[in-house]
């Protein structure tokens, strides 16, 4: 007797909240749970288990030590591109001895160092952070 009600458990499907079974015209569109407050419940769920992780809107790390790890990070990135970027450093390097040349007053306005590399990049980030992600439907 224990064995069949096993088997019949288990043969339809259950809320993933509770113990009831899903109706079979919520079953019809693949849901998970058996009414609207089970389903608000585990949308509930779902967000605190995502948010326990990340923050669900940028994407940023959400647990205390990737939290410092990332303000470690934006701190290094505001003080020394030079070091995070070399390949970036290189070019902007270039572009300042070819101005530079073309310009003999420049080297006064624009010296190639890590400090003006960072000003730079300082700008560059929010060009960066405002421009709308490419949706890829070229």
């Amino acid at each position: 007797m224990k064995e069949i009600a096993i088997k019949e458990f288990y043969s339809t499907p259950h809320c993933v909240m509770c113990p009831n079974e899903i109706p079979a015209d919520r079953r019809k569109h693949k849901a998970v749970t058996c009414s609207p407050i089970c389903a608000e419940m585990w949308e509930k769920k779902r967000r605190e288990r995502q948010d326990s992780r990340e923050c669900r809107f940028c994407r940023k790390p959400s647990t205390p030590e990737q939290r410092a790890a990332y303000q470690r990070f934006t701190r290094l990135e505001k003080s020394k591109p030079h070091l995070l970027y070399p390949a970036e450093y290189e070019q902007w390097c270039k572009d300042q001895e070819l101005f530079s040349t073309a310009n003999k007053d420049a080297k006064k306005k624009f010296p190639i160092n890590p400090d003006a590399f960072a000003k730079h990049w300082k700008e560059q980030r929010k060009i960066l952070l405002t421009q709308k992600p490419a949706m890829g439907l070229d």
